[in-house]
């Protein structure tokens, strides 16, 4: 691990886009998979083990971790069928009137599904250390440059990679 980078082994080596440590908390970004993610952060918590002398333990001294998967894929609906068709139809009609300008033509359409994913902590011994589960964001939004008729979104959940395509296939199938 060295210069932003880590070498999951002599053939792979990936980029780390941010990696935070404070006295509660640790907090990383790097495209990978799980395992590598996993690898990576056992690396991180030997590095601090050996510079505060002090063995770190994911089993034992880790309360609580998560992860948030990102990825794009194709889905089997448009993204217009997560409005409804009272809020297309403003969209593309009033809200259009109101945002209009005699110099070009006005395009109103949504950009972007989020949802905010709360958690209300109920395991004991997270309430005695007094940590808190911050809120994450379920997002999907069409993929930046490709047409709508690709059917291609930017997605990202609260949760490893295996949960994050079973929800977006419940996602699919809930829109049939």
């Amino acid at each position: 691990m060295a210069n932003g980078t880590f070498d999951v082994d002599t053939e792979k080596t990936l980029i780390v886009g941010k990696l935070d440590i404070s006295e509660r908390k640790i907090h990383f970004t790097i495209s990978s998979t799980l395992e590598e993610s996993e690898k990576f952060y056992r690396v991180v918590l030997d590095s601090i083990g050996r510079a505060t002398q002090t063995p770190v333990s994911p089993e034992a001294d880790i309360l609580v971790s998560t992860i948030q998967t990102s990825c794009v894929v194709t889905l089997d609906c448009s993204f217009e069928a997560f409005f409804s068709p009272r809020f297309i139809s403003f969209l593309q009609g009033r809200a259009q009137q109101f945002l209009s300008i005699s110099m070009a033509d006005v395009n109103v359409r949504p950009f972007k599904f989020s949802a905010d994913v709360s958690y209300a902590v109920k395991d004991e011994s997270l309430h005695k250390h007094k940590i808190m589960i911050s809120n994450k964001l379920l997002v999907i939004e069409p993929r930046v440059n490709t047409p709508s008729e690709e059917k291609r979104f930017f997605t990202s959940s609260p949760c490893d990679p295996e949960t994050h395509f079973t929800l977006l296939r419940a996602l699919e199938d809930s829109m049939r």
